[in-house]
C-alpha cells in the first residue's frame, strides 16, 4: 500500500464526491445540435458571437456605456477554516476580466469588479441587500461559507455566480454554481472504485454530526461501498464526530486500528483532516491512506507533507497539475502568472464563475439586461467553461436531483478528478494525459471501469 457544523458543513459535504454530466464535448463555442433521437443540446461558451457592437442602455443596474459593473461577496474575517476564500476567489475574477478587457472587453464596455465585501461569516444576507439596494451592481460573485444571501439574491433579479459547494442554489435560476447540484440521497461508484484500484479490504466512513450534510455524505459512503464492492468491509462508521474534533480522534482512530481499516474516506473540513492525519502518526497508521473531500491546497498540503504523504484528494476542475487543450485554461495560467497571483482553488473558482458570467452576456446580445443574461444561459445544456469542467446543463441542473431521478436535474455521468499527495506536491492520480476525468454512465448499477475523458475541444 501507499505510505502515504451546522449548516457550513455543506461545504465539505458537497465536494466529498466530485459527479459530473456530459453532454457534447464541451467545446463552449456557441452551437445547437440535434441528437439522432431528436433531443436538442445548445452549447455556448466565451469565444463566440459579435463582442464588438455596441449599443447604449438605459436603467441596467450597473451598466454605462463604458463599463459593466460586478461585485463579490464571500468569507474573509471570521472564517474558521483558516484559508484564503475571497480574495484568492475575487482575484480569479479580477484575472479573468483582465483577459477580456485585453480582449476589447464586451459591447463597447470593459468588465469591472469594482468592490470585494467580506460578509464575516454570518453577514452574507446583509450584504446582498445592500448590493441590491444600490442599483449600480449588475452581477455578483459569491464565495461564502454560509449562503444566507441567495434568496435575496434571486429575488432582487440580481445574476449571481457561487462557489458550487452549496444547495441553497437550489430552485433559484439566478444563480449560476461552479458546479452543478449534487444529489443529496445517491450513492456513488467514486470512492468503491478508489479502494478497489488500490486494493484495499477493509475502509471507514466518517462524518460530523453537527451538520446534516456531513452525516449524510458519510452514510452515503457506507451505502456506496455496500453497494459497489460488498467484498470490501466498512469496518469502521461514524456519523457523529464534533466539528473541528475539538477533543481529538483518538478513540476513534484507536477502533479503526483494531478493526484492520487501510482506507477512511471522509466528510470533514482540512483541519479535521490534519487532526486525523495526526492521531493515525501517533499510532503507527501512516500507511491509511485518506481520501480528501476538499484539501486541494498545495500551501497547506506543502506545510503538512508528512502527514498526508500518499493520500488521494478530489478536485471539482481540471486541476493544475493536469493539462487539456483548452483556451480557457491556458489563460488562466497566464493571466495568473501576468498578475502574480497563485494557483489556488478559489481562483480557478472565481475564474469559472467569470467565464459563466462572460458566456451570458455572449449569449444574451448586445441589448443584455439582467433577466436577458439570465435567461440566455438558461438556454445553455452543456456548459463546461472551456472544459475546465464535467459539462453543466444549465437548462435543467438548478433544481436538486434525486435517487429517484438522477438525470432530470442532475449529471449524465458521475465523474472523479483525483489527485495524489506525494513529496508535498500533488500529482494527477485519475484518468490519462489529455483525459484526466474518470467516468461512469449516470446511475451506475454495477461497477465498471470508468472512461477517462476531457471535455476540452480536443477531448
Amino acid at each position: 500500500m501507499v505510505a502515504k457544523k451546522f449548516k457550513l458543513l455543506s461545504a465539505f459535504a458537497a465536494v466529498a464526491l466530485i459527479v459530473g454530466a456530459c453532454g457534447n464535448s464541451g467545446d463552449d463555442g456557441g452551437s445547437t445540435e440535434t441528437t439522432a433521437g431528436g433531443e436538442t443540446t445548445t452549447t455556448a461558451g466565451g469565444s463566440g458571437g459579435d463582442r464588438d457592437t455596441f449599443v447604449s442602455l438605459t436603467g441596467v443596474p450597473g451598466v454605462s456605456d463604458t463599463e459593466i459593473v460586478a461585485k463579490a461577496i464571500g468569507v474573509l474575517s471570521s472564517n474558521p477554516l483558516g484559508t484564503n476564500i475571497l480574495n484568492a476567489y475575487a482575484d480569479g475574477v479580477k484575472a479573468y476580466f483582465e483577459w477580456r478587457n485585453d480582449e476589447g472587453g464586451i459591447y463597447g464596455r470593459k468588465l469591472v469588479l469594482d468592490e470585494v465585501i467580506d460578509d464575516a461569516l454570518a453577514k452574507n444576507k446583509d450584504k446582498a441587500t445592500e448590493v441590491c439596494a444600490g442599483g449600480k451592481t449588475f452581477a455578483t460573485f459569491v464565495a461564502p461559507l454560509l449562503f444566507s444571501g441567495a434568496t435575496t439574491l434571486q429575488e432582487c433579479g440580481m445574476p449571481t455566480f457561487s462557489w458550487g459547494i452549496h444547495r441553497e442554489p437550489a430552485d433559484l435560476d439566478y444563480i449560476f454554481p461552479s458546479t452543478g447540484l449534487n444529489c443529496q440521497d445517491c450513492t456513488s461508484p467514486i470512492n468503491p472504485w478508489i479502494a478497489s484500484k488500490l486494493g484495499v479490504t477493509k475502509v471507514a466512513s466518517i462524518g460530523y454530526g453537527v451538520s446534516e450534510n456531513s452525516k449524510v455524505c458519510a452514510q452515503l459512503g457506507k451505502k456506496s461501498f455496500e453497494k459497489y464492492t460488498p467484498e470490501i468491509e466498512v469496518a469502521y462508521f461514524d456519523d457523529t464526530l464534533a466539528f473541528g474534533l475539538p477533543t481529538g480522534i483518538a478513540p476513534q482512530v484507536s477502533k479503526m486500528k483494531e478493526a484492520g481499516v487501510e482506507l477512511i474516506t471522509t466528510c470533514i473540513d482540512l483541519n479535521g483532516m490534519k487532526k486525523l492525519g495526526e492521531e493515525l502518526q501517533k499510532q503507527g497508521m501512516d500507511d491509511v491512506i485518506l481520501v480528501h473531500p476538499n484539501t486541494y491546497n498545495q500551501d497547506f498540503i506543502k506545510a503538512n507533507a508528512a502527514i498526508f504523504e500518499g493520500d488521494l484528494v478530489g478536485v471539482s476542475f481540471v486541476p493544475f497539475e493536469a493539462e487539456i487543450e483548452s483556451e480557457t485554461q491556458a489563460k488562466f495560467l497566464e493571466y495568473t502568472e501576468k498578475l502574480g497571483l497563485k494557483s489556488e482553488e478559489l481562483t480557478m473558482v472565481g475564474w469559472i464563475n467569470a467565464d459563466t458570467f462572460f458566456t451570458g452576456l455572449l449569449a444574451a446580445g448586445p441589448e443584455f439586461s439582467q433577466v436577458g443574461v439570465k435567461d440566455a444561459l438558461r438556454a445553455i445544456t452543456d456548459y463546461s467553461a472551456g472544459g475546465l469542467i464535467v459539462p453543466i446543463n444549465l437548462s435543467t441542473q438548478w433544481k436538486l436531483p434525486t435517487a429517484a431521478d438522477p438525470t432530470t436535474h442532475g449529471y449524465k455521468q458521475t465523474c472523479t478528478n483525483t489527485v495524489q499527495i506525494v513529496g508535498g506536491v500533488f500529482e494527477q492520480w485519475s484518468g490519462e494525459p489529455g483525459k484526466p476525468f474518470n467516468c461512469w454512465p449516470n446511475p451506475s448499477e454495477t461497477l465498471e471501469d470508468p472512461v477517462a475523458t476531457s471535455f476540452s475541444d480536443a477531448g
